[in-house]
């Protein structure tokens, strides 16, 4: 697993009103430098996670550690600990606050209370980073949903986070805006930041992460490295979580051709189809 960059210990919270509790004695950890997936059905309790972890929410009972510091929640300590972790929402209109696009990226700037010359260097590099310096100006109710995710993930790295979280991200995009938003994100896990993305998709995990968490009515079921997870199918379909139809394909493939079990398990078509082309290779004489 590596070094833990996150820790939940014990942790209970129900919200107010609520009958039953959205986390119930979770334990669980975010390893650092992985790219994570938090998966679950609705209501598993992966949003209230993130928002915990962000200090958005209190738990009423156990504690949640940074690198073995624990989360306080007087003012000075939450601004301190959400200089570390950003937060995106799964409805950027929650985040965007501002007129323009540079104006709402700005904004997340000046309550580091930087130097204007460093805001302004961080704006720039951030438009550039984001492809948004043409949008620059534009106010944010012209933009399309794929733009103001964008703009709302751009603001969150401009503050430039340890690690990021993402709450459904890929709700509602079509699939060039997916395409779009996994190359964004591999840029930003390349850059350094440690991601973790709550997500119900699981052939958006399958294909993207490398660690994965699982809860299931507030608990932690299963955590581990991507393909150990995946080859759980029965303890997957228990969970009411379908196999991704590439791991599928992969396995009936696996166990018909008689591939080699050392090779890795594809997360793309075209991966499959560059592994297939080169089994099929004859070797050199």
């Amino acid at each position: 697993m590596g070094e833990k960059m996150l820790e939940f210990q014990d942790i209970n919270y129900t919200y107010p009103g609520g009958q039953k509790p959205a986390l119930n004695g979770l334990n669980s950890s975010i390893p650092a430098t992985k790219k994570n997936a938090l998966l679950g059905q609705n209501g598993s309790g992966k949003s209230t996670l993130l928002f915990l972890a962000d200090g958005l929410l209190k738990p009423q009972q156990g504690q949640i550690r940074w690198a073995r510091e624990r989360l306080n929640y007087d003012r000075h300590s939450l601004n301190q600990w959400r200089q570390k972790i950003g937060l995106a929402f799964q409805d950027p209109e929650q985040q965007l606050v501002a007129g323009t696009v540079a104006e709402d990226i700005a904004y997340g700037l000046y309550t580091l209370k930087l130097s204007q010359a460093e805001i302004k260097q961080r704006l720039g590099q951030t438009l550039a980073e984001f492809g948004l310096q043409d949008l620059a100006n534009h106010p944010l109710h012209h933009l399309s949903l794929g733009q103001k995710r964008r703009v709302a993930l751009a603001g969150v790295m401009a503050r430039q986070p340890e690690l990021l979280l993402l709450d459904e991200p890929t709700a509602y995009l079509d699939s060039v805006q997916t395409g779009n938003l996994l190359e964004e994100l591999e840029r930003i896990h390349a850059a350094g930041t440690t991601l973790v993305i709550a997500t119900h998709d699981l052939s958006f995990a399958y294909q993207w992460a490398d660690w994965i968490v699982i809860l299931h009515e507030g608990q932690l079921i299963m955590s581990g490295e991507a393909q150990d997870i995946f080859s759980q199918g029965n303890r997957l379909a228990e969970l009411h979580l379908a196999v991704p139809i590439l791991w599928e394909v992969w396995q009936v493939l696996v166990s018909n051709l008689s591939l080699p079990n050392t090779m890795p398990f594809p997360k793309t078509i075209r991966h499959l189809e560059e592994q297939l082309r080169d089994w099929n290779k004859p070797s050199q004489p």
